[in-house]
């Protein structure tokens, strides 16, 4: 496989799994939050 067909799917595909890694790393903070908050009792 030559160099510039390497790099011309990585462009079209690098936007796509950013967009996935950032998709999943917000679904985890929100689980992550999420669980926090039930585990600890809350002060009020």
């Amino acid at each position: 496989m030559s160099l510039c067909l390497a790099l011309l799917i990585l462009q079209r595909v690098l936007p796509a799994v950013v967009t996935i890694i950032g998709y999943a790393a917000m679904a985890l903070f929100t689980l992550a939050s999420t669980v926090i908050l039930n585990l600890t009792p809350a002060r009020k």
